[in-house]
């Protein structure tokens, strides 16, 4: 199991970005909200996991996930990243 994960809590600007490879934690990051993506896709990069969890309210992920998949796009010119809402 390789893949990030980010746990969403309403109401709180700064939100841990966690990576896992091999089932194990390999890394974790506190990031304020609006860095989220960019976060994501450099850990995605840095640790070569492809795979993205993001839980917590379905609307707000969406909204996430989006920003994620521009930026990764706007980088990149290609979306690697698979981006799961859970």
């Amino acid at each position: 199991m390789n893949r990030i994960i980010v746990e969403f809590k309403p109401f709180i600007m700064n939100q841990m970005v966690y990576v896992y490879q091999n089932g194990e934690l390999t890394f974790s990051k506190l990031g304020t909200i609006t860095d989220i993506d960019k976060i994501v896709i450099d850990l995605s990069e840095k640790y070569s996991v492809y795979t993205v969890d993001l839980a917590g309210p379905k609307m707000f992920s969406k909204g996430i996930q989006k920003r994620i998949e521009k930026t990764e796009l706007t980088k990149y010119h290609q979306n690697k990243i698979k981006i799961n809402l859970i």
